[in-house]
């Protein structure tokens, strides 16, 4: 099967590291830890990628935002590191706060949480184009309590299971 990446804007020679981190930095601290979504117009491109499935274009990462702020009011980022190389930017951050509301179909538990992310982004034109955010959602689950922790035995048999439903799924596009 093959996957569907969006066609990369050009770059232009305004889009330079410094420039790039600057706008990640900014919807992180205006937008997530501030609840200023009006900065995301300025700081997305319209036809920005998302990197959730359904999500494209700024209006439905702002609606995105919208919805985790609500359930999480307190959410702060925190950047541990940012890292950039041309119009490209991986930022690590871990993401605080309480759940007090509905998440991702989870009813508000009231828990806090602090979880580890990594969120790349890609800038053209003064603008964030492409983002993907990868957090630890089997530690934010064990976290609000709707996931057990697991013993080391465990996890041992989940990533096995994983590997071999990701050996069985690749088989099975030679086999078609």
């Amino acid at each position: 099967m093959e996957t569907m990446l969006p066609e990369r804007q050009p770059l232009t020679p305004d889009t330079d590291a410094a420039a790039c981190k600057g706008l990640v930095r900014r919807v992180v601290e205006e937008a997530v830890n501030g609840g200023n979504l009006a900065v995301l117009a300025e700081l997305l491109a319209p036809d920005i990628h998302g990197g959730v499935p359904g999500v494209h274009g700024a209006p439905d990462v702002q609606e995105l935002l919208r919805v985790y702020r609500e359930a999480v009011p307190d959410a702060r980022w925190i950047i541990e590191e940012q890292f950039a190389d041309g119009h490209m930017v991986v930022t690590n951050l871990v993401a605080t706060g309480t759940q007090r509301g509905p998440l991702w179909g989870l009813p508000a538990t009231g828990k806090r949480m602090a979880v580890a992310g990594t969120l790349f982004c890609a800038c053209a034109n003064g603008k964030i184009t492409e983002q993907r955010l990868q957090l630890d959602v089997l530690g934010l689950l064990q976290q609000l309590g709707v996931m057990p922790e697991l013993s080391l035995e465990h996890e041992v048999l989940v990533a096995r299971v994983a590997q071999q439903n990701a050996a069985a799924y690749r088989n099975r596009d030679t086999q078609e």
